[in-house]
């Protein structure tokens, strides 16, 4: 069989990477070809690229990128798949409009967006998709009642991760009398930084704790509020926006780190909620979607909360709970 993959782009990211774990589970048993929007360039393409998969780029910034659309549109033809695979709304939005049809179109659904900007083109363009692919259940029913997709054509694939791959962090001895915060996140208003902030400047002043943010900034203005917001709060010497890291890099942050926290407004079911939990670290999160799942999975290990101030007081304790941690390691 050959699939055509079509993807935003593939920098590190939580879609971008459970792409290139599916493709080294396939690339053995079919023909595999993956084109972006943009981005093409990205260490998730290297990593793609080694498997022996060609990456291709077509250069489309925009749903109005007529020109783009077409090249898409081509280098589908030129694929000759059996069925086509889109990740991520532009780019599913692009290969709805480019599919030269009648090839089965997959598209895989990964957050509830709240936004009626995607929300609309999304429900539009529905007729197009001939399987809607829902990390979790409650993007399942986001896909229904939102997208008004019919639910005979939505299918469940939750997250995962590559367990062995985080043996090291998850094994290795973390003290337990300070806290080492970690949040893997890119700078975007999405992912709501700023509640986690407030909720930190909480936190008893004796306290010995610091915070790394892991991840590119999506939106400078928002990067620069919250570095103001920082700085307003007291706790900018406390806290490190470290920018884009290596994979490699990653499984060192989550070893390192004694707590991970996410403050999303909203998620399909968070990839690195799910890599912080194979790493045998306490999680707090907001309970976005995807994350009840999670809780009935390993209870205790992750701690949802709506996301006030007060809601991360919790953290010291967390990490505090040795017995918790273990019961994590054990449940993992």
């Amino acid at each position: 069989m050959t699939i055509a993959y079509v993807i935003t782009e593939l920098h590190e990211g939580g879609a971008e990477n459970a792409l290139w774990q599916l493709c080294r589970q396939l690339v053995s048993r079919h023909s595999l070809a993956i084109c972006c929007l943009h981005g093409a360039d990205g260490p998730v393409a290297a990593r793609v690229r080694e498997l022996g998969i060609p990456v291709d780029e077509v250069g489309i910034s925009s749903a109005r990128d007529l020109a783009g659309i077409g090249r898409l549109r081509e280098w589908l033809r030129s694929s000759q798949a059996d069925v086509i695979h889109s990740w991520l709304f532009h780019a599913n939005f692009a290969t709805r409009l480019a599919n030269p049809g009648p090839t089965p179109l997959v598209c895989g659904l990964r957050v509830n967006e709240p936004r009626r900007s995607h929300v609309l083109p999304d429900r539009w363009t529905r007729g197009k998709v001939t399987r809607y692919a829902c990390v979790s259940q409650q993007v399942k029913a986001f896909a229904v009642d939102e997208l008004r997709a019919d639910p005979a054509r939505c299918t469940v694939i939750e997250n995962g991760v590559d367990f062995g791959a985080f043996e090291s962090a998850r094994t290795g001895k973390r003290p337990s009398d300070c806290v080492l915060g970690l949040t893997v996140a890119r700078i975007a208003r999405q992912k709501a930084h700023h509640r986690l902030l407030r909720g930190l400047a909480t936190l008893p002043p004796t306290l010995d704790w610091s915070w790394r943010f892991v991840g590119a900034v999506a939106e400078p203005d928002y990067q620069a509020e919250l570095t103001a917001l920082a700085s307003e709060l007291g706790i900018h010497e406390r806290i490190e926006w470290v920018g884009p890291v290596t994979k490699q890099q990653v499984f060192a942050e989550y070893a390192n780190a004694t707590a991970f926290a996410l403050a999303s407004s909203w998620e399909g079911q968070p990839n690195v909620v799910l890599e912080a939990m194979a790493a045998g670290l306490p999680v707090i999160c907001t309970r976005t979607d995807g994350i009840p799942q999670l809780l009935d999975a390993v209870p205790g290990c992750v701690r949802a909360v709506q996301g006030e101030p007060n809601d991360w007081s919790v953290i010291p304790e967390l990490v505090a709970d040795q017995a918790l941690i273990a019961a994590g390691l054990q449940a993992a």
